[in-house]
């Protein structure tokens, strides 16, 4: 039964949670969102995707392919593995590349993964943004640092902490209070990874 539960705030994720608990998340799905509509507006037709495996990854996937379909845009993508590293990022980078040249832009499910595609497009001589366009997630320090000036979404991840914690304060001082589901609204930040198509 809900009594018999401890309390129970869940942050950066709302799927298969107790009907008690409360919680609070990223707009994975709008983030997603505001990143096919950044390289649609930019004039990209032929985009790629490198697929975080875990749950936020899917949903973003989904999303990104999602808001292409509407647009008339059959995405392709590469699952970027089980692993989240800039390793898994290069391989992921490297089989969608060689099966699909024809890609100008490439939007990869975290930073993490982002900073693998990007060190992949130069060793396979390839300029970002010129020749191929890099969107990551999350807004992390590494995607802000200058040499890297990542195009990505802000998670809001620090927002998504305080709020947890506002909710389990509650959830003491207010035991029998219902159960709040909070998403937060993500921001696109547009840096120096993302530029319109050229022809190669």
């Amino acid at each position: 039964r809900g009594a018999d539960l401890p309390p129970i705030v869940v942050a950066s994720t709302q799927a298969d949670l107790p009907p008690t608990a409360d919680a609070v998340a990223n707009d994975d799905v709008q983030g997603a969102e505001f990143v096919a509509a950044h390289l649609l507006d930019l004039g990209h037709t032929r985009i790629g995707q490198i697929v975080l495996t875990e749950e936020a990854g899917r949903i973003r996937a989904a999303s990104f392919a999602a808001a292409l379909r509407r647009a008339g845009i059959d995405v392709v993508s590469e699952a970027g593995g089980g692993a989240v590293s800039e390793v898994a990022g290069d391989a992921a980078m490297r089989r969608l590349m060689a099966l699909h040249p024809e890609v100008t832009a490439v939007f990869a499910g975290n930073d993490v993964l982002a900073l693998g595609a990007l060190g992949a497009a130069r060793r396979l001589g390839l300029h970002v943004p010129h020749d191929v366009s890099v969107v990551g997630y999350d807004n992390s320090a590494i995607a802000a640092a200058a040499l890297v000036a990542l195009t990505t979404v802000e998670n809001r991840s620090e927002d998504v902490g305080r709020e947890a914690g506002r909710l389990l304060l509650r959830r003491l001082q207010e035991p029998e209070h219902g159960a709040t589901r909070s998403v937060l609204a993500p921001e696109l930040v547009v840096r120096e990874t993302t530029a319109p198509p050229h022809p190669r």
